[in-house]
């Protein structure tokens, strides 16, 4: 199911189950409902949640914490975060093959803007990078991220939002 552009030599093969099982996600299939999800918030207007889930702060927010794991890493695992881009090149792969057209799907069903699935595909291919690289750093963020996904919603935000101290344990918005 997931194919490395090359050999992997410093990093365990991505469970096969686990990938199965993220494929087998319902995505999006209960946008606008409110659930109990962890410190999160329902955000009810759909127009404000999408403005949100689009935002330059949001983006850049997740960007953030997207650089903290690849600093911790390339400092501290440096031999292992060699196979971070043959990781991903995979990991992206596996999402335009099995995950983007059920995702892309909804979105169109639900009328929510063709230029979300740039942004569920930069957070799922990052929570599962999270999760390939978990055995050198616990994954904080965007394993967060993917549990409102698996949730059947869109993570659209998070409070604090803030960039200056990027805060992985605020409270999550989602839509």
């Amino acid at each position: 199911m997931l194919t490395y552009p090359r050999p992997l030599y410093y990093l365990k093969p991505f469970p096969e189950e686990e990938l199965e099982r993220i494929a087998g996600i319902d995505w999006l299939n209960r946008i606008g409902q409110k659930d109990s999800i962890k410190d999160a918030i329902n955000v009810q207007d759909r127009d404000e949640a999408i403005s949100m889930a689009m935002s330059d702060d949001w983006t850049d927010f997740r960007l953030e914490m997207r650089n903290e794991v690849t600093g911790f890493l390339s400092s501290r695992h440096s031999q292992n975060y060699t196979e971070w881009n043959n990781s991903a090149r995979a990991l992206r792969g596996f999402f335009d093959v099995h995950i983007a057209p059920k995702v892309e799907g909804r979105i169109s069903d639900l009328n929510l803007g063709s230029k979300l699935i740039e942004a569920i595909g930069w957070d799922i291919v990052t929570a599962l990078q999270e999760i390939a690289f978990s055995q050198f750093r616990i994954p904080r963020f965007h394993d967060r991220l993917l549990e409102v996904y698996q949730n059947g919603h869109l993570p659209c935000g998070i409070t604090p939002l803030s960039l200056n101290e990027p805060n992985p344990n605020g409270t999550l918005h989602y839509y």
